[in-house]
């Protein structure tokens, strides 16, 4: 057997508000109860990532700290940090710059596995008092703009590091979900494309 070259995360857009706030994203990682994912979700066929490159992918890094452990106390901190608070008393947490958010997180509805996922993370934001509703990918019109907050997986075809980074992170590509943007991060890729 081999294993696949196959990584599922979640999308935050980071021009997007609350996720233009690393802070925010920081947290939400922290949220995330991944070992439960892994052994739920997955059933033991997975294995958390500790950077961009899935397992024996070139370029993996097999002693790479994890970066953001299930820390729910970290979660909270970050958040209040950011500027979320509990203003009305009813045990949730909105931001302070708008705290009407409604803040919704896509699941592609041919899948159920895309559900279940999205269902546990709304689980594991909750616990930590941030209200998250579920949204069907059908149900999304904007055809400028992916859906904000969402998970994806992705497969690359070879074992080319470019497979990963340049569709993931290069600002030009459409497959750059979370709309990444840095030009010397680009420059960088660009050169790697001519090797």
């Amino acid at each position: 057997k081999m294993p696949l070259w196959q990584m599922t995360a979640v999308v935050m857009n980071v021009k997007v508000f609350p996720f233009d706030n690393t802070k925010v994203r920081q947290a939400f990682n922290y949220a995330i109860n991944k070992k439960y994912m892994i052994e739920e979700l997955f059933q033991f066929r997975a294995k958390e990532l500790t950077g961009l490159f899935p397992l024996y992918f070139p370029g993996y890094q097999p002693d790479r700290e994890e970066p953001y452990p299930f820390k729910q106390a970290m979660t909270r901190k970050l958040l209040y940090e950011a500027g979320w608070k509990d203003t009305d008393g009813n045990g949730t947490i909105e931001p302070y710059q708008k705290p009407d958010l409604r803040l919704l997180l896509w699941y592609d509805p041919l899948s159920s596995f895309s559900l279940k996922l999205c269902q546990a993370i709304q689980h594991d934001l909750r616990q930590v008092g941030v209200v998250v509703e579920l949204a069907s990918l059908h149900d999304w019109e904007d055809e400028e703009m992916p859906p904000p907050f969402m998970p994806i997986t992705w497969a690359p075809l070879f074992p080319d590091q470019n497979e990963i980074l340049n569709p993931l992170f290069h600002s030009s590509q459409p497959t750059n979900l979370s709309s990444y943007s840095n030009p010397q991060v680009d420059h960088y890729l660009d050169e790697t494309e001519k090797i």
